[in-house]
């Protein structure tokens, strides 16, 4: 699911990506599209 606002992790303005582990909405960078989870909790 994509919406647009402010990573969590970076805090840059973003088109942004939920984690499938901790719902946390972080940008395309923070986020790891093959596993579906942000840099934290991968």
């Amino acid at each position: 699911m994509e919406s647009m606002g402010i990573c969590a992790i970076c805090g840059e303005p973003a088109k942004l990506y939920t984690c499938s582990l901790c719902a946390r909405h972080v940008c395309s960078g923070c986020f790891d599209e093959t596993h579906n989870v942000c840099t934290g909790c991968l």
